[in-house]
This record gives structure tokens, C-alpha cells and sequence, in this order.
């Protein structure tokens, strides 16, 4: 999968516009939240979509992964897109329509551990949501893997807007804020009919997926299915267990900084869109060269864009906690813990998926268990004694932690060079 550097600076291009849509959805999201109720509704807000992403791992299998990887490395063979392609859907449906039915029934017992009714009533009203959101975590990764990152970067883009029009229209209609997550299930929904009409267009889907391809799709999936689930779990681990000692109130608070500090996080994330498929190609060749110089050119771009980017972030994140106002103020310093935290591991962050992408999924999920292992110690410790402070300090750390981890991983086992 030869891509000329014209190509990889359209392809940068596109996604970034996407994820400028993206992350201006994130910032408006959050206003509208606080503007129109406050910051316990905020915090409830965020604690049920932090349980719903990871429970969404859990429904999709890891199967985005094997997808991704499978997709990319037969990207010239129709056929053979098309066989992984089925089989992965066929998979996806199977699994997530029974952890979407455990999770509404689960509920109550998700409430009773935040100590928050509300947060039971939002995971009831987005659970259709689930459903949808982990299907379509397959129909994207099979965009991804023919490497159609424009319209990729439309997708990103689009859920955003969806995102915003349904929170607006929650804030017009005075919605109880128990209502909120229920923009999730609207926009789920809305992309689940139009990624799927599109892969319907360039993708012979409608198949009796073959055996073999859903033997391996499961094979991979018990191997790196629990990385997926650590992988989701570890960027909520924060806000999760902030919701198990403190208040909804201070979880808003934080989660404001969070959600911001996520959207920064994009950055990161579309430069893993565009070079994990190319990792992929290399790797199924062994060609462990061309994997070398791919890392080099991203790494190298990747810190270019955080020197750009990070001052940028922590000067301008101040002035939306003041224009927010009921009492933000207090989550400028998390959100610049977890900003610099990020920056510093970003080179490697990039690559983050490269054992999967070399088809060593057991070994992808031995590196999260060591990442999701170091973040609950560091956020068990030091959310006790710093409450926000100890949680951004702890997941900052983490990052660190990873980075470290898997460059030792990587080195040892495809030989490979991320740092």
C-alpha cells in the first residue's frame, strides 16, 4: 500500500478538518451541558459515557482490530475484502446485541456503584446508542482499511455535528438532564444507516461470510479482545474512579478538563488512522525496514504538530473555563497535567496499536494489562490524598508508563523501533 507524501498530506488534511469538527463539537457539547443544567449534570453526563465506551469494546469483540488489520493487508483483493469484510459484521451483530441487552439490564447496578440514580437512567436511554456505536466501530475500521480517510474524516466530522444538533435540541426542549446521553443513540443510529449504505457501495458485504474468515476473525478477537476493552477502559479509568470516591459535582469539574484533554488526544488519534494500515501492510511482509521509516516520519511529524499545538491548548483552555463559568476554573491545572502528560508521550502514543498491526494480538493485550495495571495503582493512590490534581497527575503518568512499556515490546518482538 505504496502512499505518495501528496497523498499523506491530503489524507492529514481531510482528517484534520475532521477532527476540528470533532473536538469544536467536544468544546460545545460541554457548554451546552453546563450552560443549560450544571456541572453535576455534567458529571452524571460523563460518567454514563465513560461505562458506555468501554461496555461498547466489550460488544464490538475487538473485532475493529482484526477488521482494520485484515481489510489492510488484502486491500488490493476484492474477494478477499469482501469475505473478512462480511464475516466481521456477521461477528459484530452476534456479540453486541447480547452485551447491549446486559448492559440495560445492569443498570441498576452500575447506578448503585456511583451512587447515582441518574447515571442508571442515562445508561438505560443509551443503550440502543450501544448497539450502533459498537457495529459501527467495525463498519469504520473497514473504511479505515481501504484507507478511504476522506471520507473517514467525513464520519469523524459528521458524528460530531450530529452530536451537537441533538444536545441543542435536548437544551431547546428543556430535557431533564437524565435525558442527555440520549444524543448518542440519536447519532449512533443516524451513522450506523449512512457508513453502512456507503460500505454497501464499495464492498460486495451481502454474503454468507466464510468459514474460515470467521475463524480467524475469532481466533484474533480471543487474543486481543481484552486489549480492546483495557485500551477503552484505560482513557476512563480517570473519570471512573473519580465518580467511586467523590461526588458528581467534582467528577463534572474534572471531566470538563478530561473531555477536552480527549479531544487534544485526536490529534494523536488521526495519526494512528494513518499509519496504522501502513504498519499493517509492512508488517504482513516483514518488512521490518519500511515499518522503521514509517515510524520515523510519524514520530517526527507527531511532535512537530504537539510543538505546535500544546501552547496553544494550555493558554486557550482558561479562557473556556471563565466564558463556562459555574466554577470550572478549578479544572485548568488537571487539564494541563494531562496535556503535557500526552505531549511527552505522543511520538510513541501514535503507534500505540502496532502490535496488533503485526498480528501479535496476545502480546497488544499483555501491554495493556501493564498500561490499565500502572493507571488504577496511580489513580488508586493519589485520587485519596489530590482528588483532580492526583487523577489528571496519575493518568499523565500513565501515558508515560505505556509509552515505555511498548517501545520495549516492540523492539523485542517485531523489532521495530518507536523510540
Amino acid at each position: 500500500m505504496a502512499v505518495t507524501a501528496a497523498e499523506l498530506r491530503a489524507d492529514l488534511i481531510y482528517n484534520y478538518a475532521g477532527l476540528a469538527v470533532l473536538a469544536a463539537s467536544g468544546i460545545v457539547l460541554n457548554f451546552i451541558v453546563v450552560w443549560g443544567w450544571d456541572e453535576e449534570a455534567l458529571g452524571v453526563f460523563n460518567q454514563v459515557i465513560a461505562v458506555y465506551v468501554v461496555v461498547a469494546m466489550l460488544a464490538s469483540g475487538g473485532l475493529h482490530a482484526a477488521t482494520l488489520r485484515a481489510v489492510a493487508a488484502h486491500h488490493d483483493d476484492a474477494e478477499e475484502v469482501a469475505n473478512t469484510a462480511s464475516a466481521s459484521v456477521a461477528l459484530s451483530l452476534a456479540s453486541s446485541v447480547p452485551v447491549s441487552l446486559a448492559f440495560y439490564l445492569s443498570s441498576g447496578i452500575i447506578a448503585d456503584l456511583f451512587d447515582s440514580p441518574a447515571v442508571g437512567d442515562g445508561i438505560r436511554i443509551i443503550t440502543p446508542g450501544l448497539l450502533c456505536f459498537s457495529i459501527n466501530k467495525v463498519l469504520i475500521a473497514i473504511v479505515n482499511g481501504l484507507q478511504h480517510m476522506r471520507v473517514f474524516a467525513l464520519v469523524q466530522g459528521l458524528r460530531g455535528a450530529l452530536v451537537v444538533v441533538c444536545i441543542t435540541g435536548c437544551w431547546w426542549q428543556d430535557a431533564p438532564s437524565w435525558q442527555l446521553p440520549i444524543v448518542f443513540t440519536l447519532t449512533e443510529v443516524a451513522l450506523f444507516v449512512l457508513v453502512l449504505g456507503y460500505i454497501s457501495t464499495q464492498v460486495r458485504l451481502w454474503r454468507v461470510p466464510p468459514a474460515s474468515w470467521l475463524a480467524t476473525h475469532i481466533w484474533f478477537c480471543a487474543k486481543n479482545f481484552a486489549s480492546g476493552v483495557l485500551l477503552e477502559l484505560n482513557g476512563r479509568i480517570d473519570v471512573l474512579m473519580l465518580g467511586v470516591y467523590h461526588s458528581d459535582a467534582l467528577v463534572g469539574i474534572y471531566s470538563f478538563a478530561a473531555l477536552f484533554a480527549e479531544g487534544f488526544f485526536q490529534l494523536i488519534v488521526v495519526l494512528q488512522n494513518i499509519y496504522q494500515p501502513m504498519v499493517a501492510v509492512h508488517a504482513a511482509q516483514d518488512d521490518i525496514e519500511a515499518v522503521d521509516a514509517v515510524v520515523r516520519t510519524g514520530r517526527r511529524l507527531t511532535y512537530l504538530i504537539m510543538l505546535g499545538t500544546v501552547p496553544l491548548a494550555l493558554l486557550l483552555f482558561p479562557v473556556a473555563t471563565s466564558i463556562a463559568g459555574a466554577g470550572l476554573s478549578d479544572s485548568v491545572l488537571p487539564f494541563a497535567i494531562l496535556v503535557l502528560g500526552m505531549a511527552l508521550a505522543a511520538g510513541v502514543l501514535t503507534f500505540q496499536n502496532t502490535l496488533a498491526m503485526a498480528n501479535l494480538p496476545g502480546w497488544h493485550t499483555i501491554f495493556m494489562i501493564g498500561a490499565v495495571t500502572a493507571n488504577v495503582a496511580a489513580n488508586a493512590v493519589l485520587i485519596p490524598q489530590f482528588d483532580i490534581i492526583g487523577a489528571a497527575a496519575a493518568t499523565a503518568c500513565s501515558y508515560l508508563l505505556a509509552a515505555a512499556l511498548l517501545t520495549a515490546l516492540t523492539r523485542k518482538l517485531v523489532g521495530a523501533r518507536l523510540f
